[in-house]
């Protein structure tokens, strides 16, 4: 059992590393040359038109369901409006390059494509509900100036001029592959240790009776189980993909990969204290009633396009090239190996304290 655990680990890990390699990579260059300034000034209105905006925007960011929660509150002080806001908390975890990329590899094709759309509209919904039943605020700041400055912010928030491309480049590699890889890599193992026990240790008669019907009753238990765990988009994948191979509905996988990372505790507790009790009401019914209702929706598609996706699962990662795949492996734990070592090496605030007096 033990080796067919790791059996099931290394065949999903060795799956998903290019294109997870890839999702860095293009989230880096989004974090370098996106503006939250400039996001800010396109949300400012409460109109249905920065609702849209705000999913779209929030859809390809790569942010994880904690990190977005900084991010929106940085959003909101700049002048974007409430409705916006929580439309970018929900598309911006529900889905990004990072968790596309993968859903490419481990997912069907079918469910790769529903997967963002369902996000956006999930979030555009719930902007509109904030919109309609929410209390009406005042905006934290004046949205900002247009301006023709090409400035960038820096990590510690302070602008530069620089214009040098290839430095530019340098620093979005640096982000994409040890600031944001470090941020996500404990949920992307525990997405993957979590999916090889699923794949070895839970029988599929157990799915198969309990959550591989068509009916609402499979997407409410996953709703029940997908509210309270603390996964990411990306680390949601490798769960539903499991799942789906053991016989699951894709309704139902798309349930847990729309409530997972949208509404965890943590999340549910920041909503409830930034935008305030009705406003965290209407967040989980808008993400509880849409998720259900999109998941009946997909599996009545799958059930008239007479798709399975079990059949399908994986094709984006049979593209690659064995070698190209086992490289990809290579570096993403040499990845996981620098960042262990940089952990060892860095000492405490206890440690640096004692040192300092």
């Amino acid at each position: 059992m033990i080796s067919t655990f790791f059996q099931e680990l290394f065949e999903i890990v060795n799956d998903s590393s290019f294109y997870l390699l890839l999702g860095f990579f293009i989230a880096g260059l989004i974090h370098e040359f996106v503006s939250s300034k400039k996001l800010a000034y396109h949300l400012g209105g409460s109109s249905l038109k920065s609702i849209i905006k705000a999913s779209l925007i929030g859809a390809p960011l790569p942010l994880c369901s904690c990190g977005v929660i900084p991010a929106a509150v940085s959003l909101r002080k700049d002048g974007a409006s409430q409705e916006a806001t929580v439309s970018f908390l929900i598309s911006t975890p529900e889905t990004g390059v990072d968790s596309i990329s993968i859903s490419y590899a481990l997912l069907d094709p079918l469910l790769t494509v529903v997967r963002p759309i369902a996000a956006i509209i999930t979030s555009i919904v719930a902007g509109i509900a904030e919109k309609i039943f929410g209390k009406k605020k005042k905006t934290g700041n004046n949205p900002v100036e247009t301006n023709t400055c090409k400035c960038e912010e820096t990590k510690s928030g302070i602008k530069t001029n620089d214009k040098n491309f290839w430095r530019r480049l340098k620093s979005s590699i640096n982000y994409g592959f040890l600031v944001f890889f470090g941020d996500i890599v404990i949920y992307l193992l525990f997405g993957f240790i979590l999916a090889a026990l699923i794949a070895t240790l839970i029988p599929e008669k157990f799915i198969l009776e309990n959550f591989s019907g068509k009916g609402i009753l499979p997407l409410l238990g996953m709703l029940v189980l997908g509210i309270p765990l603390y996964i990411c988009s990306t680390s949601a994948t490798p769960i539903a993909s499991a799942l789906l191979l053991k016989g699951i509905a894709p309704g139902t996988a798309l349930v847990l990969l729309l409530s997972g990372p949208a509404t965890n505790i943590t999340t549910i507790l920041t909503v409830g204290k930034f935008l305030g009790r009705r406003s965290l009401l209407l967040y989980i019914l808008s993400i509880s009633s849409v998720s259900v209702l999109l998941g009946l929706v997909v599996n009545w598609i799958y059930d008239f396009l007479h798709f399975t996706p079990q059949a399908k699962i994986g094709q984006g990662a049979e593209i690659i090239p064995d070698v190209v795949k086992l490289i990809s492996t290579f570096l993403f734990m040499i990845l996981i190996l620098d960042l262990i070592l940089k952990k060892a090496r860095k000492p405490s605030k206890q440690t640096q304290a004692q040192l300092q007096a």
